[in-house]
């Protein structure tokens, strides 16, 4: 009988265990902010949300692709559209 993993064992990250600073994210720490920001809005009012459509695999697309070509939140916030289309 195979083992589990400690990947496993381990409860993925929340949101809310992020660092407050998002320059010191990691790469898994912005794909975990991510998935959860690209699907979800405001919905105008203090503490409403609402989802916005996008769908969770692609949410989970763009986290896959931060955390493959290791792009942390300090080089995520300095991005800008050129290097987004390159």
């Amino acid at each position: 009988i195979p083992l589990p993993t400690q990947s496993l064992l381990i409860p993925a990250p929340s949101v809310e265990d992020l660092p407050d600073n998002p320059k010191l994210w990691t790469p898994s720490q912005l794909a975990t902010y991510l998935t959860t920001a690209l699907r979800v809005t405001s919905g105008g009012k203090p503490g409403e949300v609402e989802s916005i459509g996008l769908p969770p695999l692609v949410a989970k697309d763009i986290a896959a692709f931060v955390k493959s070509a290791r792009i942390g939140g300090r080089t995520f916030l300095r991005m800008n559209e050129e290097d987004l289309e390159a």
